[in-house]
């Protein structure tokens, strides 16, 4: 008895957003709705370095509800949807009023090479004038970019691909009186914009005879502020000096 009735369910499931798809593709094929997509990367685009996807969904009515983007996974990319509001703008076309969503998704490659971003799926909710409301899902067209590694960075065995990187210590206690048996513990703060915290370097400590050093986790934050991205990775270290000497760190 219940194999019929979980049939008739899956049935009704994938009937409906099918029929409302079509209505879509119906706007688009009569020139009332345009989905657009669009990488937005300078002259050169290096590994870790911070490029914009912009979805642009536009149409001759309005948007009768939320829109919902399924991020594709893309080996070898980092794609992250950092805003949750679109931008909405309207223009004139052909002396009619549109409606549009920007949609802008943050791209970090993490190697050089050529890729494509697949077309990505939409969930959208329109008027469809006479129609009613037309909720379904379509796709945004398909990107490709290069990312290439320039000569000056062909011989680096670490970068950081930012606007703005700083790096800074401080110590907890005075270390000028350390006497065997004392602790101290050492801070250092990586930072930077428009990149992610697990691509801001990792620091491990050098082993020194006579001054244990014990690494916490580090602790990573990405932050976001209309649009504009920063990230930290602050590694902390125990320090014990277990004997008499002159270290550096």
């Amino acid at each position: 008895m219940m194999r019929p009735l979980l049939l008739v369910c899956l049935w009704l499931g994938l009937t409906v957003p099918a029929q409302a798809a079509g209505e879509l593709e119906t706007l688009l094929a009569q020139g009332q709705l345009s989905i657009a997509s669009e990488m937005q990367v300078g002259e050169l685009l290096v590994p870790g370095q911070r490029a914009r996807l912009v979805l642009e969904i536009a149409t001759s009515t309005w948007f009768t509800g939320g829109t919902r983007i399924k991020i594709p996974e893309v080996p070898g990319l980092v794609i992250m949807q950092t805003e949750q509001f679109a931008t909405n703008a309207s223009e004139a076309r052909q002396g009619q009023t549109w409606v549009i969503q920007r949609w802008a998704l943050d791209v970090f490659p993490q190697r050089a090479g050529d890729f494509t971003i697949p077309p990505i799926a939409l969930s959208l909710k329109v008027n469809g004038g006479e129609r009613g409301d037309l909720q379904g899902q379509l796709n945004a067209p398909a990107v490709s970019f290069t990312v290439s590694i320039p000569a000056p960075l062909e011989q680096a065995e670490f970068w950081v691909a930012a606007p703005r990187f700083s790096v800074e210590q401080h110590l907890g206690r005075d270390t000028d009186a350390l006497q065997p048996g004392d602790a101290f513990e050492r801070s250092i703060a990586f930072s930077g914009d428009d990149v992610l915290a697990m691509m801001l370097p990792a620091f491990d400590e050098e082993r020194q005879p006579g001054l244990a050093a014990y690494p916490a986790p580090p602790v990573l934050d990405n932050r976001n502020n209309r649009g504009q991205t920063s990230a930290s990775r602050v590694q902390t270290i125990s320090y014990v000096a277990e004997k008499p000497g002159k270290y550096l760190l």
